[in-house]
């Protein structure tokens, strides 16, 4: 069962999760999708890891990951020629990841969010970003 889905004007406690192996080989197997231009790919690994959470406190980061997914399905929107889904996917997307402005899960949110907002109304300058992931002790 997939999680409930946290609205962006909810008071959430997003705190930094602690992968398994294997919710940490999707995540990063996303991230690698992504980078090579697979973005429905990067989508289902990444809602892989999102079918799994539930409806705790230490859950409400689902919501960022549902925006690196809605950013995903923005962005194979475009090889589909449906513009309009791109733009709206991207903006929802955006709209969850700005909810942090630091690092999480090794990810420059900031970064990812100044890019996703460069590209909200010309989404197809977006293709080709490379989300960067910095892994550390604690990331791991």
């Amino acid at each position: 069962m997939a999680p409930r889905k946290r609205k962006t004007a909810e008071r959430l406690t997003l705190v930094e999760p602690e992968l398994s192996a294997e919710n940490e080989v999707r995540f990063q197997y996303g991230i690698d999708l992504f980078n090579i231009g697979h973005y429905w790919d990067a989508h289902e690994s990444w809602e892989e890891i999102w079918q799994e959470l539930g409806d705790e406190p230490e859950d409400d980061w689902e919501i960022l990951l549902r925006g690196l997914i809605q950013i995903a399905a923005g962005l194979h929107c475009l090889f589909l020629k449906k513009e309009r889904g791109s733009r709206r996917n991207l903006k929802k997307g955006w709209s969850k990841i700005a909810l942090r402005e630091d690092h999480f899960l090794g990810l420059d949110l900031q970064s990812l969010v100044r890019e996703v907002e460069r590209c909200l109304d010309n989404p197809d300058r977006m293709t080709g970003y490379i989300i960067k992931r910095e892994l550390t002790n604690e990331t791991v």
